[in-house]
């Protein structure tokens, strides 16, 4: 903050931008978007009244990584692109990286899962050939290990075999990166522990949620909580963790983890339905 208002004070439009713009980012980690959300818009409102489109770029790309979060998803994507469309203007190669890892998350919320796939392994290549390091690698990085994963669930056999076999790569280097930049942590350790469960290593993937959650709650990052917390309840069949989950949702907005876990609790019913029938 002090930064911003020295920028602002000194007629600094992009220096201001980045600050406000970081702000943003931290209120996103710890799960307040309606702050993140008043910073992005200021973020972006102003870096089109000053036509700069790193700074409107920068609003955008905050706007739609909380509407990842919030929903409606399609609107997320939009403005993601449009963000993408201002950094390759200028060109601004390391937010280019990350944003592709933010939309490339978005699909695979909506379920496309090859036009996610293919645009986090762009991503990550992206970083690899520039030598990208800090807080931008966290979203491909993240993304990917988030991808390999979901491909195994939806797949057979070798297929998915070597989707796992991917994970646990792509997973290790999220790990790293968590490391160097803690804010992506919980997620990257959260991935850990669905890949040991997929492997049939339940005690391992218990661990590794459980460390999800330590890092995510120290780090006051509610968000990485219940995402973790809906993890656990939805693989393990635990319906306290998905009551805190469902708590934690609520109090933030994240409406997309909602409709998520409501997916989830009727799949449940419809089953159980079944069963006694």
């Amino acid at each position: 903050r002090e930064s911003a208002e020295a920028y602002w004070e000194a007629g600094h439009l992009r220096g201001w931008g980045a600050a406000t713009a970081m702000i943003a980012r931290i209120y996103y980690c710890k799960g307040d978007f309606k702050h993140s959300l008043e910073q992005s818009y200021e973020t972006l409102r102003l870096g089109q009244d000053g036509a700069d489109p790193q700074v409107w770029g920068w609003g955008l790309q905050g706007l739609g990584q909380i509407q990842c979060c919030t929903g409606p998803l399609e609107e997320a994507e939009i403005n993601l692109k449009k963000a993408l469309e201002l950094f390759q203007s200028i060109p601004d190669y390391p937010t280019i990286a990350e944003t592709n890892g933010d939309l490339g998350q978005c699909y695979l919320r909506q379920g496309k899962l090859k036009e996610a796939m293919e645009l986090l392994e762009y991503s990550n290549q992206m970083v690899e050939d520039r030598g990208l390091r800090g807080h931008i690698a966290s979203s491909p990085r993240n993304g990917l290990a988030e991808a390999y994963l979901t491909a195994a669930e939806r797949s057979g056999g070798i297929e998915k075999l070597k989707a796992l076999k991917k994970a646990k790569s792509a997973g290790r280097i999220a790990v790293k990166q968590g490391k160097a930049v803690r804010g992506g942590l919980p997620q990257a350790m959260r991935m850990r522990g669905t890949l040991a469960w997929l492997t049939g290593k339940p005690a391992l993937a218990q661990k590794w949620w459980q460390r999800s959650l330590t890092l995510a709650k120290s780090l006051e990052a509610r968000y990485e909580v219940g995402k973790t917390f809906l993890e656990m309840g939805s693989r393990m069949q635990a319906p306290d963790y998905l009551q805190l989950a469902k708590t934690v949702f609520k109090e933030i907005g994240a409406e997309t983890e909602l409709t998520q876990l409501q997916i989830f609790l009727q799949g449940q019913s419809a089953n159980l339905n079944r069963n006694c029938l």
